[in-house]
């Protein structure tokens, strides 16, 4: 007998009911810091708010970005209508962000529930799951600079705008079994509107193809209604040649110039080498934070010089070690490679070669 339509909103008002609480207690926990105040790389990227009077004014400053090689001018844009706040109400900028971190749970929660639903769980089972790792998400102190900082905007707005991508790639896909052709021009164009949106916000939202190719490669089946040539050769060109392209991007950036190891105070294999270990760190801390440790301030960690430094060569052979497991067992236990894809590709333009600070938890 079909479910009907109060039936199952009442089946899924539980969990409704659940992210409700969870939304509400995110910014209960995030409150205080809306009295923070402007921090590092704030007035670097703000202080040009101080010049808007007018639409030409406001467009120059959009355009003028210099965080990134895009120049970011969506998450830019996000500014222009704080800019009488600048610089003596942090509050205002504070305020909307955590409102972009409260979207990006429920966009998180979203997700996993397309992601369950992908896998022909139930609809109760996927909310269930969803529900609890978006609330969990959500409330995981690792995750409060990148609300908490101004200027880190530019990441949560980029986070949200790859997270719909990946939603809309996902919608599509549901439909492949019934309407292939348009299912696969869906989701090339999810792809698509999800990179550049994302990436004019911030840079990361190139990751939204290796995320992709690791939902596709540990979480979901060929679909019967596509043959095996073509589904190859979508996934090849579509995810695989722009994955190819970012890490072969990232290798050429290995070695790093005198001036920037001067600056830095390493090069790009000693970067390599530091971030096993700090990769550790930001999962450790992510499930058992300790407030101490927690905060923008690392300019003091360790850098590591060696691979046979114990300290170094144990966080590498442990990754190697997860990592192999992960493949060997991609069928038997697929969520867990799932995730260590996610995590691992997650990380990997700002903790591989890209010569940015070694720490830093948004």
């Amino acid at each position: 007998m079909p479910i009907t339509r109060s039936q199952a909103t009442i089946q899924h008002a539980p969990t409704a009911g659940v992210l409700l609480i969870a939304l509400l207690a995110t910014w209960f926990a995030y409150s205080p810091g809306i009295s923070g105040t402007f921090y590092f790389d704030d007035p670097g990227n703000l202080g040009g708010l101080a010049f808007i009077n007018d639409r030409s004014s406001a467009l120059t400053y959009i355009l003028s970005g210099t965080a990134g090689p895009l120049g970011r001018p969506l998450a830019l844009a996000t500014f222009v209508p704080e800019a009488s706040a600048w610089p003596h109400a942090p509050e205002v900028f504070l305020r909307t962000n955590i409102l972009i971190h409260l979207l990006n749970g429920v966009l998180v929660t979203w997700l996993l529930y397309l992601l369950g639903i992908s896998r022909h769980q139930t609809e109760k089972q996927a909310g269930m799951v969803a529900t609890g790792a978006g609330a969990i998400w959500m409330l995981m102190p690792v995750l409060a600079s990148s609300s908490l900082f101004a200027v880190q905007r530019m990441t949560t707005l980029s986070a949200a705008f790859l997270l719909l991508g990946a939603i809309a790639y996902l919608y599509s896909r549901l439909a492949i079994e019934r309407r292939p052709v348009l299912a696969l021009c869906g989701m090339t164009l999810a792809l698509g509107a999800g990179v550049l949106l994302s990436s004019l916000a911030k840079e990361n939202g190139v990751l939204l193809f290796v995320f992709v190719l690791a939902i596709e490669a540990f979480l979901l089946r060929r679909p019967s209604s596509t043959s095996p040539a073509v589904w190859r050769s979508w996934l090849f060109v579509v995810l695989v040649i722009p994955s190819v392209i970012l890490f072969a991007y990232l290798a050429t950036r290995i070695p790093y110039p005198d001036a920037v190891v001067l600056r830095r105070d390493f090069n790009g294999f000693e970067r390599l080498l530091t971030q096993a270990g700090i990769l550790w760190k930001y999962l450790y801390f992510a499930f058992v934070p300790s407030l101490p440790s927690l905060g923008p301030f690392h300019d003091d960690y360790a850098i590591k010089r060696s691979l046979l430094d114990p300290t170094t060569l144990i966080p590498m052979l442990t990754w190697l070690v997860v990592i192999v497991t992960a493949v060997v067992l991609r069928r038997k236990a697929p969520v867990f490679g799932f995730a260590v894809a996610w995590y691992l590709l997650g990380h990997s333009l700002e903790s591989t070669t890209i010569p940015l600070e070694l720490y830093f938890e948004h």
